[in-house]
């Protein structure tokens, strides 16, 4: 029989909290913080995904107006500031 003292993560955000929370409470509130970020990036990457990259040899200016909205988006992603925290 397992003696507990393991990592069980699970398809579920709350629930692998809550076993990381069993051995660290600080790693618990850092999994919250990294949950969040996984989801803004996410939100930033997909749109991305869908696009073609613009022909640098091109004069059409809609590979511009492509490249100029993934700039704009590239500036809305907020900046994070690493903290040190202290057990």
């Amino acid at each position: 029989m397992p003696s507990g003292d393991y990592l069980w993560r699970v398809n579920d955000h709350a629930k692998t909290r809550r076993e990381v929370a069993r051995h660290s409470k600080v790693d618990a509130e850092a999994y919250e913080e990294y949950g969040k970020a996984m989801i803004e990036m996410g939100r930033f990457v997909k749109p991305i995904l869908n696009m073609t990259p613009p022909d640098p040899t091109s004069l059409n200016p809609r590979g511009l107006m492509d490249l100029a909205f993934l700039g704009r988006r590239f500036q809305a992603l907020r900046t994070r500031t690493n903290t040190t925290r202290s057990s």
